[in-house]
């Protein structure tokens, strides 16, 4: 069992249900969390550092002041969190491998190099956000909202369903691939004919 105020290292968890259980300020070292159920858990103040978590559900998670250093989220659910308010420093650090992020909010939030290859953001909230090299490849942004947003470098090839205006969020030397490309000129008042 996972409670508040501990520390754990190298251990796995498998299968637990958390749901709707509150964990807070605990650290968690080279941990790996399979198949988990953390939905609507609190996870404030707790720090994940080299930690991986695989095939879990933390959606609809309380996260705030929560920090990930170097941790990896493979097939998870993380629908309905709001990222805005994590611990998102210098050391911050995660990727998001093949996730479903549906309905998450990324505003105001600083990330650099972090991959979400293969995700689901559906709905998902880029406001604000400075999302610098990071990996948006083969993702699915149907209405996700990208307003005031920083995305130099970031890579979308293969990603599909976005909407991004130019006019409003810098996109200098980010990749993107056709035929999703035309998702750019949504915003530019052009026709495009055959």
């Amino acid at each position: 069992m996972i409670e508040s105020n501990q520390e754990y290292e190298k251990q796995t968890f498998t299968g637990l249900n958390l749901s709707s259980a509150k964990i807070n300020s605990s650290i968690f070292t080279a941990c790996i969390f399979k198949k988990c159920n953390f939905f609507q858990s609190n996870l404030s103040n707790n720090s994940f550092i080299d930690c991986s978590f695989v095939d879990c559900d933390i959606s609809m998670t309380t996260l705030k002041e929560t920090h990930f250093n170097n941790t990896t989220f493979k097939n998870c659910k993380l629908m309905g969190n709001n990222f805005e308010f994590c611990r998102i420093d210098f050391s911050f650090s995660a990727n998001f491998l093949s996730c479903v992020l549906e309905l998450t909010n990324f505003g105001g939030v600083k990330m650099h190099g972090v991959s979400f290859k293969g995700s689901n953001l559906k709905k998902a909230g880029f406001i604000r956000a400075k999302l610098t090299k990071c990996d948006f490849s083969e993702c699915d942004f149907e209405e996700a909202v990208f307003d005031v947003a920083d995305l130099t470098e970031s890579d979308f090839r293969q990603a599909f369903n976005y909407a991004i205006d130019p006019n409003k969020n810098i996109l200098k030397k980010a990749i993107f691939s056709m035929p999703d490309v035309v998702g750019l000129l949504r915003y530019l008042d052009i026709k495009i004919e055959n």
